[in-house]
Parts: C-alpha cells; sequence; structure tokens
C-alpha cells in the first residue's frame, strides 16, 4: 500500500476518533501540527476557541478599551489676523483735575458696656435662667441600681445552716469513734490499736446530740409557722426521679442532672430534705431512747443505722455540689444568702419567671 493511501486512512481514523469523542486529550496530541483542518474540527467540536478566533477576540478586546490604533489626524484651516494701524487721537480740549483726599475707614477698639452690679449673684441667675440652662448648665446623670442577686437565703436559715453543720460535725466524729468500740466489745475488731479514742468522747456526743436535737425543733417550728413551704416535695415521683437521675449523675452514667421541677428547690433538695427530715428524727429518737437506757447495749444498731444513712445522704448532697462545680451555691447558702440573676434564671426558671411577675405587680 502506498504512503498516500496511509496517509488517507489515518486522517479517516483521526477524524473518526474526533467525531465519536472531541474532549479525548490523547486525540489532541496524536493530531500532528500539519493537519490544521483536523484539529480546526476537533476544537469546533469540543468548544474550544481556536487561534484565529483568539486573535479575533483580543482585536476587539483592544478596539473597545483603545479604539482603533491607526492615527487621527484634524487639519485646521490658518486664519489671518488683521493688524489694524494705530492712530494717534488728539484731544483739542484740555481739562483740569484736582486731586480729592479721600478718608479712609479706621478701626475702632470695640469695648463692652459696663453692667452694673447687682446685689447678689443668686438673683442675676435666678433672672435669667435660659443663657444657663444653654451654656453653663451641667448634665446630671442618676445613679440606677440594678439588682443583679436575688435572695435565696434569709439570715435565720444561713444560721441554721453553720449550726447545723457544725454540730452534725462533732455528732458524727464523736459517733465513728464509739461505734468502733461497740464494734470491739461485740465482734473484737481491734481498730483501737491506730487511733485511741479520747476520753469524753462519749459526753461530746451526748451533749451535741441534745444541741442537734434543739435546732431540728427549732427548725420545725420556724418551717410550720412560716406560710412558704418550698421546700416540701409537690410532685413526689417526679422529685423522687430527679433525685435518681442525680445519683446516675453523680457516678458518671448521666451528661447533666435532670432538676425536675425546677422551682426555688429542685426535685433533689425536696427529696434530700424530707429523708434527713425523718431519718434525723429517728437517729435523735433512738438516741433519746438509748440514752435513758431505755434500749439494751445490744440494740444501739437501730442508732446506728439511721444515723449512717443520714451522714450518707448529707455527703451524697455535698458530692453532687462539688461533681458541678458549685461554688455559688455553697456561697449563697452559707455566706451572702443570694445567688446571681442569671444563676437563678439558668437553675431555677420557674421560681425566676414568679419573681419577675411579682415585680412587674408591684411597680
Amino acid at each position: 500500500m502506498s504512503k498516500g493511501k496511509k496517509s488517507k486512512i489515518n486522517k479517516m481514523e483521526k477524524l473518526r476518533q474526533i467525531l465519536d469523542n472531541p474532549y479525548d486529550p490523547k486525540i489532541k496530541k496524536s493530531i500532528s501540527k500539519d493537519n490544521e483542518n483536523l484539529e480546526s474540527i476537533r476544537q469546533r467540536l469540543s468548544g474550544e476557541p481556536s487561534k484565529a478566533d483568539m486573535k479575533h477576540a483580543l482585536a476587539d478586546i483592544l478596539s473597545k478599551k483603545y479604539g482603533s490604533l491607526k492615527p487621527k489626524v484634524a487639519v485646521h484651516t490658518k486664519k489671518e489676523k488683521i493688524v489694524q494701524p494705530k492712530t494717534k487721537q488728539f484731544e483739542e480740549e484740555l481739562y483740569e483735575v484736582e486731586k480729592v483726599d479721600v478718608s479712609e475707614p479706621e478701626f475702632l477698639e470695640a469695648k463692652p458696656k459696663e453692667v452694673a452690679k447687682e446685689t447678689s449673684p443668686e438673683k442675676s441667675i435666678s433672672e435669667e435662667p435660659s443663657l444657663i440652662d444653654k451654656k453653663d448648665k451641667m448634665v446630671v446623670f442618676q445613679e440606677i441600681k440594678i439588682i443583679d442577686k436575688i435572695q435565696m437565703y434569709r439570715p435565720i436559715i444561713i444560721f441554721e445552716m453553720w449550726a447545723f453543720t457544725l454540730t452534725l460535725g462533732v455528732v458524727a466524729v464523736s459517733g465513728l469513734f464509739l461505734m468502733r468500740d461497740w464494734l470491739f466489745l461485740n465482734f473484737g475488731v481491734y481498730g483501737d490499736k491506730f487511733i485511741p479514742t479520747p476520753e469524753g468522747t462519749q459526753n461530746i456526743h451526748i451533749w451535741f446530740g441534745f444541741a442537734f436535737a434543739v435546732l431540728g425543733l427549732f427548725h420545725l417550728a420556724i418551717h410550720i409557722f412560716s406560710k412558704k413551704k418550698e421546700i416540701l416535695p409537690k410532685q413526689t415521683l417526679r422529685d423522687f426521679k430527679a433525685f435518681l437521675h442525680s445519683g446516675m449523675y453523680l457516678i458518671g452514667l448521666a451528661r447533666r442532672e435532670d432538676y425536675g421541677t425546677s422551682e426555688r428547690f429542685n426535685g433533689r433538695q425536696r427529696i434530700i430534705y424530707l429523708a434527713l427530715v425523718y431519718i434525723l428524727g429517728l437517729t435523735i429518737l433512738t438516741g433519746l431512747l438509748y440514752y435513758m437506757n431505755l434500749l439494751s447495749h445490744d440494740l444501739a444498731m437501730i442508732h446506728v443505722i439511721p444515723a449512717g444513712l443520714s451522714i450518707m445522704v448529707l455527703l451524697f448532697h455535698f458530692l453532687i455540689t462539688i461533681r458541678k462545680h458549685d461554688s455559688i451555691a455553697l456561697k449563697g447558702a452559707f455566706i451572702t444568702g443570694k445567688l446571681p440573676r442569671w444563676y437563678v434564671r439558668k437553675n431555677h426558671p420557674i421560681w425566676y419567671e414568679k419573681n419577675e411577675d411579682r415585680k412587674r405587680i408591684n411597680h
């Protein structure tokens, strides 16, 4: 086969490939520079601009931006200026000119008029209040006090918290020593070797137990005669679920604490208060019976069990506060008795709305 036929067959094959897929980059590389016809067909089918199109586009852009490149020349005809000959003019009549003195303006010093002195400056101020208001009067801003804290606990409640905490702490520590001695006598537990029981521990336990009982009666009297009993459970089942959820939050099984009814006191606080009333009441009652020898020495466990439960409940309440890093609540309960407004709005939304509604009604 001759070379001419081979070149025709190759061109036909490339043309077929271009028609099948003009976007194939291999076809573009296989087309030689001499085959300009095939290249122009491929560019038209694929939508690529050809060199001629690019030249025309560049020419159009240059013509739009800079206009035509042909020089533009404007030919103006030269106008000849007509020069008129100067002619001397002679006046027949002569006039005399006299010099006239013109008075120039003089600069005079302006002096203010002297105002008659008033008898007292207070009268002059009172007579012209408008000038003072416009120039010399200063604007005085009245300070507005923004209440950013809400009262949570009264001072008597703060006193009760400190008294209960101190007395219960002494009773609990002395009770642990006495419980260890009781276990030693009944079961032979030798715990006395490490930390011996101090002398007079039993008397300290009894006296502080009486003080704790008196504080409990004092608290019950205040609570009975008070109008608001917000610490008592309102929806017991829902509050108890919140208490159980708080336990799950403490051991890490829940990511957040469920407050239940988020009023002034949440569900956990209500259940803990109610449990402490019953458990501590039973502890004080059994302690009195044991002190009066109405309970035998072998039945001292009846007093130890509720006392241990009360310590566990208080420890649970304290650990929840540590788990939440809630130093604001501790400060409000033991020092200031107040909580920040943003804190109440976040943790006690129902109580916050009630306070706001009460303020709107009063104002």
